[in-house]
């Protein structure tokens, strides 16, 4: 596990309140820690979703995932995955 997300690397503007959120077309990505919470939206397509300790699990459209700081998830397969991420 290599990739780390942190605090610093995606809340530098406002530190005195870290939120962030975005909407993006979610590609493949290997599974990566992170330093902070992440409320997950999908809103359409689908893929293969991974977190510990439950492994790899099919995702879609209505599915709302929460990853703990410290937390590892990722995505393979997507297949014209929408998504929110409220960090």
């Amino acid at each position: 596990m290599e990739l780390i997300l942190t605090n610093k690397s995606l809340f530098s503007k406002d530190k005195l309140f870290p939120l962030r959120c975005m909407f993006n077309k979610q590609r493949d990505m290997p599974p990566h820690q992170q330093e902070f919470s992440e409320v997950t939206f999908i809103l359409e397509g689908e893929a293969l979703h991974y977190s510990e300790p439950y492994g790899w699990e099919p995702t879609s459209a209505g599915d709302i995932w929460v990853i703990p700081p410290g937390g590892i998830h990722g995505y393979q397969k997507t297949n014209g995955l929408l998504i929110i991420n409220l960090l």
